[in-house]
């Protein structure tokens, strides 16, 4: 199953606390492995590697070009469509329907770089061609990539799983590795630290932790005196 619970050590937002403290539904490690084990061809093995290592959004990853990964400093230019929230007045704000598009070198790992070299051979990609030439656009890449994912996801895991589930995965992963709020953010390509901060989930150690800074809770880390 999707997994919908994940203790961590960071703290918890209000977003969170909105929902009754229900975790976002995402994919765990364990289960990208299980997926990866049943992908249909070389697209799907791509795609699946790459929703996890960059933890970037569908019409993200449709918009690559095979020359946006550069191999020989394993790494790949992602290209971020982050939405900025405008305030519109003192307390309600809106969402501006002008994507800001900004570019994130994203490093990959050598198995990652080994399997988008193999694609990228196999289906004898040019630096101009989209890496994924589903459709006549990114977007209706996007389309075909999500039916895939669902199938793929009812063969690996006995049920649908949509593109977003790597990156809430992976932002959870993060922050299971104590990975700072601000780097989490970063590499998620977010300029508001509230942003992350849904998947800050503290737990009564993490709170123990914070008030008495031991594991021994009769041995406080620090003694007020006057």
């Amino acid at each position: 199953m999707i997994a919908h619970g994940y203790q961590s050590t960071r703290l918890p937002s209000e977003d969170f606390l909105k929902r009754g403290g229900k975790p976002l539904p995402h994919v765990t490690l364990a289960q990208v492995e299980l997926l990866l084990e049943k992908c249909a061809d070389q697209q799907e093995t791509a795609l699946v590697m790459l929703l996890w290592a960059t933890a970037g959004r569908i019409g993200e990853i449709m918009r690559l070009n095979a020359g946006d990964v550069d191999l020989s400093q394993s790494s790949l230019t992602l290209t971020r469509l982050k939405k900025h929230r405008k305030q519109a007045d003192e307390t309600r704000y809106r969402r501006s329907r002008k994507a800001d598009p900004h570019e994130t070198e994203i490093p990959l790992s050598r198995e990652v770089c080994r399997t988008i070299r193999q694609y990228i051979n196999t289906y004898k990609l040019r630096d101009k061609d989209r890496l994924f030439p589903w459709g006549n656009s990114p977007t209706s890449a996007a389309r075909t990539a999500q039916r895939r994912l669902a199938r793929l996801g009812q063969e690996a895991l006995g049920e649908s799983i949509h593109p977003h589930l790597f990156r809430h995965g992976r932002a959870y992963e993060m922050v299971g590795r104590g990975l700072p709020a601000i780097v989490i953010a970063a590499a998620l390509g977010h300029s508001d630290l509230r942003s992350v901060l849904v998947y800050y989930h503290p737990t009564q150690d993490d709170l123990r932790t914070a008030f008495i800074g031991s594991k021994d809770a009769d041995k406080p880390a620090m003694i007020l005196s006057s």
